[in-house]
C-alpha cells in the first residue's frame, strides 16, 4: 500500500489557514492554499491516498469524485516539486 509522507528536506511555515513550504535543496518557496495545507499537515506522518481522502471530505464539504481529482493534482504538484515522496508498505 503506497503511503505518502514529507519530504525532511522541506520546511514549512503557517500563515493563518495557509501555508509556505521552503524546498532547503532548491532554494525555492511554495504557497499551498487551505486545503493543500490539511493535506501537507496530514502528511506530518505516513497517509494513504484513501485516508487523505477521508481528511479532506470530513473537514470540506465537497463531493468525492471532486476531492479525488483534487487531492491527485495535490499530490503530483508536491511530487513533481520532491516536497513529499511515497513508500509501498
Amino acid at each position: 500500500m503506497k503511503k505518502y509522507s514529507r519530504n525532511p528536506e522541506a520546511y514549512s511555515c503557517a500563515l493563518g489557514t495557509e501555508s509556505i513550504i521552503l524546498d532547503a535543496q532548491k532554494g525555492v518557496y511554495l504557497g499551498l492554499n487551505e486545503v493543500a495545507t490539511l493535506v501537507w499537515d496530514a502528511l506530518c506522518n505516513p497517509k494513504t491516498f484513501d485516508e487523505l481522502v477521508v481528511s479532506v471530505t470530513t473537514i470540506y464539504d465537497v463531493e468525492h469524485a471532486v476531492a479525488v481529482a483534487d487531492l491527485t493534482a495535490t499530490l503530483d504538484d508536491l511530487l513533481s516539486r520532491t516536497l513529499i515522496q511515497y513508500s509501498d508498505e
